[in-house]
């Protein structure tokens, strides 16, 4: 049976959190014939990879929104401790 430590998140980026999907350590236990066959540890592998590539990629383009919110505070006349104070 595939396995992987982060299968409940994977599957439910890839699938749309479809309902009749539930994992345990790791491993899918349930799987919606809606979706056709049970994913093999190849595909399970290959999609890990496109989640983590997508988790990235977010993080990336939130670290660019924040730095260009910070930038438009700065233009405004905030000092970077006004701007600090603004996040927490």
């Amino acid at each position: 049976m595939p396995k992987h430590p982060l299968v409940g998140a994977i599957i439910g980026w890839k699938f749309n959190h479809t309902p009749g999907m539930s994992t345990v350590d790791g491993e899918i236990v349930k799987w919606p014939e809606s979706l056709g066959s049970q994913p093999t540890q190849e595909n399970l592998d290959t999609w890990a990879t496109e989640y983590e590539t997508f988790i990235a990629e977010r993080e990336a383009s939130a670290k660019e929104a924040s730095a260009s919110a910070d930038t438009k505070l700065l233009a405004l006349g905030l000092t970077d401790d006004e701007i600090q104070s603004l996040r927490s």
